[in-house]
């Protein structure tokens, strides 16, 4: 079915925008990096929420599901178990990069504000 094309050709395009976020961590300075890190990060979460854990999505799978039954049911599950995992992962990579941003700042150089 093209949901299933759709969502394998998002995941791909997710994996690839978390293997930039890494690569901006090894090629930079710190908070360079952490920042640009972040920002792909960002933009990989976004579409993860917005093109692969839609309700759209969810509807279609279980549409899908229901109307051929048998293995696909199976594999509607597996495909939300999946989704939902992923979901969770993000919320862990997101709480990751806020310690990582608070570590930061707790090691740089404080500077006197322009008052």
């Amino acid at each position: 079915p093209a949901i299933v094309e759709a969502l394998r050709d998002r995941v791909q395009d997710v994996r690839a925008g978390l293997a930039e976020a890494a690569a901006a961590l090894r090629n930079s300075e710190a908070a360079e990096a952490l920042g640009a890190c972040h920002e792909k990060f960002n933009e990989a979460a976004g579409r993860l929420r917005t093109e692969l854990t839609s309700a759209a999505n969810w509807v279609e799978i279980a549409a899908i599901a229901a109307d051929r039954g048998g293995a696909w049911r199976k594999w509607g599950d597996a495909v939300q178990q999946s989704l939902d995992r992923c979901a969770h992962a993000t919320e862990s990579v997101a709480a990751a990069l806020l310690a990582c941003w608070r570590d930061l700042v707790a090691v740089a150089p404080h500077r006197p504000s322009a008052a």
